[in-house]
């Protein structure tokens, strides 16, 4: 009989240390992974723990920015097209300042377009991010933005170089241009003015809709951390 007790006993002494040894086991691996930074990133082989790896993304998804750009692209083509019709519609052919109202109108709602159309690709591009954050948000909507403005001045200049030379190209035309006409100091004046005023409104539009497609990135991104945050 005493022998059986002190077996039991020493049995109950062996599961107390054995316990004992499981809590500060796992209290161990809990303050480590508390801890973080190179402790939470490499565990005891003899504990059993793999070596965490750490994973890195890049802050620009490209499939995401590809997606805002082409929606973009759409929303700026409607628009325009929408403006245009409306422009045509507004004014009397018949009016001494009939193309000058329609370009100016054309040209004001084309501004107002791109800004919208900038706003809501930046917003997708933000909102569709593997990244989440302002951060984020506002590097993806800084290239929607750029790939617009890049595409749309290529656009531009694609077409009116084609008309232009297609201008050149019509015998009509080419024989009204004046052979030898010279050209005033005042005109050559008048062009640079006039040329630098768009210069300027260019920068300054450019300008306003990158903040736009700026703070469109940084609401999708803000939106998708939260939904992440409410899912978690």
């Amino acid at each position: 009989m005493e022998e059986r007790r002190r077996e039991r006993e020493h049995e109950r002494e062996h599961d107390r240390e054995h316990e004992r040894m499981e809590r500060r086991r796992e209290e161990g691996v809990e303050d480590v992974g508390r801890k973080g930074g190179a402790g939470s990133m490499a565990m005891t082989h003899g504990r059993g723990m793999a070596a965490a790896v750490p994973v890195t993304r890049d802050l620009a998804r490209w499939s995401s920015i590809w997606a805002g750009l082409l929606v973009a692209l759409a929303i700026q083509l409607v628009l325009s097209a929408l403006g245009l019709a409306i422009a045509l519609r507004s004014f009397s052919p018949a009016s001494p300042n009939y193309g000058s109202n329609v370009g100016s109108m054309t040209g004001i709602w084309s501004a107002v377009s791109f800004l919208i159309a900038v706003f809501v690709g930046g917003y997708l591009a933000g909102r569709s991010a593997a990244v989440s954050g302002a951060r984020n948000g506002a590097l993806q909507g800084t290239l929607v933005w750029a790939l617009a403005l890049l595409f749309i001045a290529w656009l531009g200049t694609s077409g009116a170089a084609g008309l232009l030379s297609n201008a050149l190209a019509n015998p009509n035309v080419s024989a009204a241009i004046p052979r030898g006409a010279g050209v005033t100091a005042g005109q050559v004046g008048r062009v640079a003015a006039s040329t630098s005023s768009a210069a300027w409104w260019f920068v300054f539009g450019s300008v306003i809709a990158w903040i736009v497609g700026v703070i469109g990135g940084t609401i999708g991104a803000t939106a998708r951390r939260e939904e992440v945050a409410e899912e978690v």
